[in-house]
């Protein structure tokens, strides 16, 4: 494992990682995968603004999107319903002397 910090890298022990995090190391795996992050992060406000406005277009979106999948159900459950009540032809026996069998 290590544990990095700005341009610092140090191979910590899972005895020592606690103490790395507590500095705000984040600990990394042997691949090079985050598992740890470290204690006192945080986030330039230009950023944060921009995610935030990120977020809200995509939950408007989001919104638009579930107002246009409920009326398509609802739709969809109309002709459903349309499509069950359609009297369909009875193809069943016509033409043909039904026999019971052994007869």
């Amino acid at each position: 494992m290590k544990a990095v910090k700005a341009n610092k890298e140090y191979t910590v022990t899972e005895e020592n990682r606690a103490s790395y995090v507590a500095q705000g190391f984040d600990i990394l795996d042997d691949k090079g995968k985050v598992i740890q992050n470290g204690k006192g992060k945080t986030v330039d406000y230009g950023e944060y603004e921009k995610l935030k406005a990120a977020h809200e277009k995509l939950m408007e979106a989001h919104e638009k999107l579930r107002a246009d999948y409920e009326a398509l159900s609802a739709e969809n459950e109309k002709l459903k319903a349309e499509n069950r009540s359609i009297e369909r032809p009875d193809t069943e026996g016509k033409g043909k002397a039904s026999k019971k069998a052994g007869e």
